[in-house]
């Protein structure tokens, strides 16, 4: 598959003006000589810097060989390497939603980055397997994005199956990979959801409705038999419960802001709180939560 220099263009001014990405143009595997990626771990590459790179290195002259690199740790984004995508099948009822694009083998899966354990935040890629599917999670490298060849097979470009909305948000991690990583952390199994489905009719717990603290938002997600952790997203602490409490999706990436106890849910078609923008404040999930009828049988 040949490109053009207006195509390529194009793509470079999305990702940098429309998806707010910090990209920088490949050649083969890495950057052009003299441009150091590790330079741009402070700063954001500009559309002026790309303009000066593609007179120096007079780009379009020979465009089919150049390609887009996002620097994944300024981006605040994880991707996931599925090397081989016969595996695929398995992972998909947890990566379905995600952003992805094809490799020449396999698939790219891209999320939010989340605060790492101590014990792994100075890993670049971390080894680790998925329901017996041996990933790559890259945390800290230059990931090549469409319409880049492949290192190994100039013939072949990557491109996208499924592509960022018009602002380049992408969704948290799924439980799936926040338990894996929290195991290999820590040495221990983890439990990830609560085994008491079908849930048990809750009683409405008591709580203010003027100030939330964290002890009302816990007394609700275990009146509703949910389990949880803490977290912290940029630094705020956050709770996540194993499943959404309203569209009941194990990996809807959904958390509680522990200071406010609004509820955000990425689920946008099937879940309140994700389609709301801003989430749900605490008394409006929480009513819904509990005047939600119980199924016997259901299962988050």
């Amino acid at each position: 598959m040949s490109i053009t220099p207006e195509l390529y263009w194009k793509w470079v001014e999305t990702y940098l003006n429309s998806w707010n990405w910090p990209v920088l143009p490949l050649r083969g595997p890495a950057t052009p000589r003299g441009l150091k990626w590790t330079e741009y771990r402070q700063k954001f590459p500009t559309w002026a810097e790309w303009q000066r790179w593609r007179r120096e290195y007079g780009m379009d002259r020979n465009i089919q060989e150049w390609g887009i690199g996002l620097l994944l740790k300024p981006a605040n984004i994880w991707m996931l390497d599925i090397d081989d995508g016969s595996q695929f099948p398995k992972l998909l009822p947890h990566l379905g939603g995600y952003l992805r694009l094809q490799t020449r083998r396999g698939y790219h899966i891209f999320m939010r980055a989340i605060d790492l354990p101590d014990e792994l935040k100075n890993k670049s890629v971390i080894l680790l397997e998925l329901l017996d599917v041996e990933v790559e999670l890259h945390v800290n490298t230059l990931s090549p994005l469409p319409p880049s060849p492949h290192r190994k097979d100039p013939t072949f470009r990557y491109r996208w199956e499924i592509e960022p909305p018009w602002n380049g948000e992408v969704p948290p991690p799924p439980t799936l990979l926040i338990v894996k990583l929290e195991e290999l952390s820590t040495g221990k199994k983890v439990d990830v959801c609560s085994t008491s489905w079908p849930r048990r009719k809750p009683k409405k717990p008591a709580y203010t409705g003027s100030r939330v603290t964290e002890e009302e938002i816990i007394s609700v997600l275990e009146e509703l038999g949910i389990s949880y952790k803490h977290i912290t997203i940029h630094g705020i602490p956050a709770i996540r419960p194993a499943c959404c409490p309203l569209c009941l999706q194990r990996d809807s990436g959904s958390w509680v802001w522990a200071s406010t106890g609004v509820l955000r849910c990425f689920a946008k078609l099937r879940c309140p709180a994700g389609q709301s923008e801003k989430g749900l404040p605490f008394e409006e999930w929480v009513e819904l939560a509990l005047s939600k009828p119980i199924k016997e049988g259901s299962s988050a």
